[in-house]
């Protein structure tokens, strides 16, 4: 509890800072496009703040796999004829279907 509340005001920090930083300002833009306001505030670091940017992006893989591969189970436990097919091909298909979803959202950004 104490971490995601340190995470919040960290976020609202940024965010109130924002308007009075250029660089951040350019890099929030007109939408809400996190990644890039990110790179914006880690760029003066240099080549470690570019490190950073990708660790924070493979962090995002995490809680999105737990979820694909309870799929999968869950797929199994219906019936035996999903208990043929192996786990990773269900893993696949959670996959293609998460980002055929998320994809058209990204073109209105």
């Amino acid at each position: 509890m104490i971490q995601r509340l340190q995470r919040n005001i960290l976020g609202a920090a940024f965010a109130a800072a924002a308007p009075a930083i250029p660089i951040w300002q350019a890099g929030l833009g007109d939408d809400d496009n996190f990644g890039r306001f990110l790179v914006a505030v880690l760029d003066p670091i240099g080549g470690f703040g570019k490190f950073l940017v990708v660790l924070a992006a493979l962090t995002i893989v995490a809680p999105c796999a737990l979820t694909m591969y309870s799929l999968g189970l869950s797929l199994m436990n219906i019936s035996p004829i999903f208990a043929k097919v192996p786990r990773y091909i269900y893993m696949i298909i959670a996959t293609a279907m998460r980002v055929h979803t998320n994809y058209p959202t990204q073109q209105y950004n």
